[in-house]
């Protein structure tokens, strides 16, 4: 059917009394999507759609990991978790765990000997490989036998990073296809005697081990699947760095080899130009860098930082910014130097450092920025558990806080699921927010009307504006019906229900009356959010009957026809107490109170076509015929 569609628009919505859940809308402005989130020190995880209604849940064995979770293209979703604690009441660092949509377990893999120290952040491949980050614990000896001074000596161990590629083997198993280790690529110049002495600033492709203040910690990693690149952030230097991934896992730990030629050396570094050259420091504390799809109009091929201890350092003022980097202008993956052997760019292509709520935006730790297609940026702040969205302009569009606070939390009062009034510290790591033409979107029904927290009065505002929009006008069509069209929006059915017992699921639809009398014509929108009506009454009366006369009773006739000055109705059927009347093609009453088998007088009319309606005053059937005036 064809459709006629309402234009309409949505005023923002936001209250002082909300403390978790929706906080803030502006409907036309928010991107479209659903956004995935798993909460610290909490075994769920959500997907809740811009009205902050709940879309799917999961729950899982055991509690997050300081990570996220990622939903793939086939429904299913996987994060990291906490793993079991062994016989001496120790875990390792943290197990895979992969469910359905429907939450069934299809794969728990907690890595095995120098592989259990998996952590922080993990990207699924193409392949569907995942990779993870990884913890490299080396002892002390080991440590300065790398060359790292006795001062930066701390407790009895010292961890540098790795990246893993899994590949998954059985339902609680794994290898380890592919690997890289930072260890291969550390120098240091401080003692001449070790192997890998060098002058960093002859050797910036590496990493100073000395310039670690203590361990070293990896906490996000990205990848681009068109330059087969890793992008991972150094928090512990203050560094991202971008790595081959076309390298073999013997070539990963050399200086050579690989589409790029560089082996496991950095491709490129930025944040931080004095761990390998005199410069200005640009990140500080920062996580989640992550590459920006290319075919986005807007920082498409560049990279999005959550630059967490931003004001800290430049102003003396706590608050974090948001920082986009264009480093690859050709985007070929080859990143420039500039002369004084420092890489591009030399400043942010953009930042924002806002206040939302009137307070700065601010998480000392974790936290994530994510380019969304509209534009619009989606904002976590970790440590507030509260996500954002900002437009071009940098307004705030869209604030949602988790109502999670988990249940295993050394830090807080472990409360779970927080009631809307109350105050909340929950925590999130990062968050992911998917189109709803993200493939496994595009045959699930994404609609809610509910909210985590026990209710939500911004919520259920803006579910009711998400409600089909409807309108109806009835239209008389003299020779036979009435015509009823509807103007709909965001309506995914419809119901007539004329009043009379029959209805009608067409858009527009004609409907025809048998008895005289007043009707309440209902028209009904439906979609997942629920229903709207809207009903308007009808009068019928004798002089706009429509409908026809049993068969057996309609052997009506009009002679002559065309006709010139008079016509006669003749009929042999034993009709009485009828009414006739003569209509114009609009419905205008030209002649009543006419009689059967007489003739009826025409000279008044004009010439035109013309409609005579009998109707049979027992029962209140009619028959309508059609005449021609001519002169």
């Amino acid at each position: 059917m064809s459709l006629c569609f309402l234009t309409i628009g949505f005023a923002q919505q936001s209250n002082t009394s909300n403390t978790v859940g929706l906080l803030y809308i502006e409907h036309e402005k928010v991107s479209k999507g659903v956004v995935l989130y798993a909460p610290l020190h909490s075994k769920n995880v959500f997907l809740v759609d811009n009205c902050g209604s709940l879309v799917n849940h999961w729950e899982f064995d055991s509690h997050s990991n300081y990570s996220s979770a990622s939903l793939l293209e086939d429904g299913s979703i996987i994060k990291l978790v906490l793993s079991d604690k062994d016989g001496a009441g120790v875990r390792k660092d943290a197990c895979f765990e992969h469910r359905s949509w429907d939450n069934t377990l299809l794969w728990k893999f907690c890595g095995e000997d120098r592989y259990a120290a998996l952590h922080s952040d993990f990207n699924v491949l193409p392949n569907g490989n995942v990779l993870s980050l990884l913890k490299d614990r080396h002892s002390i000896l080991e440590a300065i036998n790398a060359g790292l001074k006795p001062e930066n000596i701390h407790g009895n161990s010292f961890n540098s990073e790795s990246v893993v590629e899994i590949k998954r083997t059985g339902i609680t198993t794994g290898e380890v296809v592919w690997e890289w280790h930072l260890w291969d690529h550390l120098v240091q110049d401080y003692d001449s005697l070790k192997n890998n002495y060098k002058k960093i600033i002859e050797q910036p492709r590496r990493l100073d081990i000395n310039v670690i203040e203590s361990n070293v910690h990896f906490n996000s990693i990205d990848y681009n699947s068109n330059l087969n690149q890793l992008l991972v952030s150094c928090w512990s230097d203050h560094e991202i760095y971008i790595i081959d991934h076309t390298t073999s896992s013997e070539m990963a730990a050399t200086s050579s080899g690989g589409k790029y030629g560089y082996g496991g050396d950095f491709l490129f570094r930025w944040g931080k130009e004095r761990n390998y050259n005199a410069g200005r420091q640009k990140l500080f504390g920062q996580h989640n860098p992550s590459w920006i799809p290319d075919d986005y109009g807007r920082f498409g091929g560049m990279i999005s930082i959550f630059n967490n201890e931003f004001g800290y350092y430049t102003e003396n003022v706590l608050k974090s910014a948001i920082v986009i980097l264009n480093i690859d202008p050709d985007g070929d993956g080859v990143y420039d130097f500039l002369e004084k052997n420092t890489f591009e760019p030399t400043s942010y292509e953009y930042i924002w450092t806002g206040k939302i709520y009137n307070n700065w935006m601010l998480s000392r730790i974790m936290s994530g920025a994510e380019v969304q297609p509209n534009g619009n940026i989606l904002i976590c702040e970790a440590t507030k558990g509260r996500f954002s969205e900002i437009d071009e302009n940098g307004d705030v569009v869209w604030v949602y806080k988790s109502p999670d606070e988990g249940t295993e939390n050394d830090l807080t009062t472990s409360r779970g699921i927080i009631g809307q009034g109350l105050d909340a510290n929950p925590q999130v790591y990062k968050v992911k927010k998917y189109s709803l033409d993200y493939a496994p979107l595009k045959n699930i029904e994404t609609c809610s009307n509910r909210p985590i927290e026990n209710k939500n009065v911004i919520t259920q505002q803006c579910i009711d504006e998400k409600k089909p929009i409807i309108s109806f006008e009835i239209k008389h069509d003299i020779g036979s019906q009435y015509l009823f069209e509807a103007a709909i929006s965001e309506a995914d059915s419809i119901k007539w229900s004329f009043g009379d017992g029959e209805y009608s699921l067409e858009l527009n639809t004609l409907h025809q009356y048998k008895l005289l009398g007043t009707y309440n014509v209902c028209l009904t929108g439906y979609n997942c959010f629920g229903s709207v009506d809207i009903c308007k009454p009808i009068e019928i009366n004798q002089n706009i009957i429509t409908d026809f006369f049993e068969p057996e009773l309609a052997s009506i006739n009009i002679w002559p026809n065309p006709a010139k000055n008079y016509i006669k109705i003749i009929t042999n059927s034993n009709l009485k107490n009828n009414s006739i009347s003569i209509y114009d093609l609009n419905g205008n009453l030209k002649m009543e109170n006419l009689n059967l088998n007489q003739l009826i007088n025409i000279n008044t009319l004009q010439n035109g076509v013309y409609f005579i309606r009998i109707v049979n005053q027992p029962n209140f059937n009619a028959a309508m015929l059609k005449f021609i005036k001519v002169d």
